[in-house]
């Protein structure tokens, strides 16, 4: 079996909903030392302010706590989160503080779209450094689960963090690729893959990285805790 066969094709990898396209359950992969991340703990979504009254009742009988918001301070005001209860605490830390419409940022005539991506995802991972920090922070805390993570479309700002977070879990690149793949929007995997070879060169391994930009070992360690079993 090679790694990308991993992914699981049980029913609730896809969370099914109205108004949202892009909403999925993280679960089922395999990370380090033969352990499995948790399902029904960890979820990644595209834009939640889009959601129905009936796709808030069902975000709601997974009994999510927490929701961290990766959009930017301006797409938050375009679409604000209004109808969560009181009980899901909401942080927002915004991985880019533009857009990369609002940049005008196009490939060049000769540069594809892997490449493009590539680049603007390490890019990401530089400027998103602090929202990285502080959403590994929140997913440390024990409280916060069952939780859910998303930005416009749930494809780049998600996609990176989930990367991240997969990857620390021991989770292959090319299971992580495959994730990634899984975005109805166009998501090449090969971008992914050479996102995280560039980590690995650099850093040695995403938990290289995140020590890096300053995510202290023990938050690592209680991720560990928190979505292995």
């Amino acid at each position: 079996m090679t790694p990308s066969t991993m992914i699981s094709t049980r029913p609730h990898r896809h969370v099914r909903l109205d108004m949202l396209a892009n909403v999925r359950d993280l679960g089922g992969y395999k990370g380090r030392a033969g352990q499995t991340v948790k399902w029904q703990r960890l979820y990644r979504a595209d834009c939640l302010a889009h959601a129905s009254r009936q796709d808030l009742q069902v975000l709601g009988d997974l009994g999510l706590r927490t929701v961290v918001d990766l959009r930017s301070p301006r797409e938050r005001r375009n679409a604000p989160l209004t109808s969560f209860p009181g009980y899901v605490d909401v942080h927002r830390f915004p991985m880019l503080h533009e857009t990369w419409d609002r940049r005008n940022l196009v490939p060049a005539a000769d540069q594809d779209e892997v490449d493009f991506l590539t680049e603007r995802y390490l890019d990401m991972l530089v400027e998103g450094a602090p929202a990285i920090v502080d959403a590994l922070d929140v997913l440390a805390h024990p409280a916060a689960y069952p939780l859910l993570f998303h930005c416009a479309l749930g494809k780049d700002r998600t996609g990176i963090l989930s990367a991240v977070v997969l990857a620390l879990l021991g989770v292959d690149d090319e299971t992580i690729a495959a994730d990634y793949a899984l975005t109805p929007a166009a998501a090449p995997p090969d971008a992914m893959r050479r996102v995280l070879a560039h980590v690995r060169a650099r850093c040695g391994s995403m938990i290289g990285f995140a020590r890096g930009i300053g995510v202290p070992f023990d938050v690592i360690e209680e991720l560990h805790r928190q979505l292995l079993e």
